[in-house]
């Protein structure tokens, strides 16, 4: 079974802009919306929309422009995806195992 690491990016993609848009409604700044990202970016809205659904894995190009807007860096990106897949890999690792000593 294959690990569904663009819908985790998109989920934390996602979270991250509405915990955003929390904080900045509380400070009265303007939220950040998916039109905002696409205006400043050109990325297609349908796009953007798309990973943040996780029906899409962005290029490396297309995320280091969209990143600014969610306020994290690749990296903090990355560690919190890779925090979330370990959730998902720990219950599979017995299969692994068990396919692997059957070989």
């Amino acid at each position: 079974m294959t690990p569904p690491t663009a819908k985790i990016m998109g989920s934390v993609l996602r979270e991250t802009r509405e915990r955003n848009n929390r904080h900045r409604k509380a400070h009265k700044k303007e939220k950040i919306t998916l039109r905002k990202i696409h205006e400043a970016t050109h990325v297609a809205l349908g796009y953007i929309s798309e990973i943040e659904m996780g029906k899409k894995y962005p290029s490396d190009q297309i995320l280091r422009s969209i990143l600014p807007y969610y306020g994290m860096t690749e990296s903090e990106l990355l560690h919190q995806v890779a925090k979330q897949l370990e959730k998902y890999e720990k219950p599979h690792r017995g299969d692994r195992t068990a396919r692997m000593l059957a070989l």
